[in-house]
């Protein structure tokens, strides 16, 4: 059996696709002040070698503002 991931890449996947995309539907001049401490939430809590796929989507989304 071949291993394709772990765990946390398959949570870093949901999020970044199912729950962070949602914040697109928000106005992002609102969430923008907030993003810098999710980024460094999810450092603390996953480590920062983990989670790249939440973090580049909302480093784009700070982007926009």
């Amino acid at each position: 059996m071949e291993n394709y991931g772990t765990e946390i890449d398959g949570l870093d996947y949901v999020l970044a696709r199912k729950v962070f995309r949602k914040f697109e539907a928000l106005n992002l001049s609102y969430i923008r002040d907030e993003i810098d401490g999710l980024l460094a939430y999810l450092d603390e809590l996953f480590g920062e070698e983990n989670m790249n796929e939440c973090k580049d989507y909302l480093k784009m989304l700070k982007k926009l503002v």
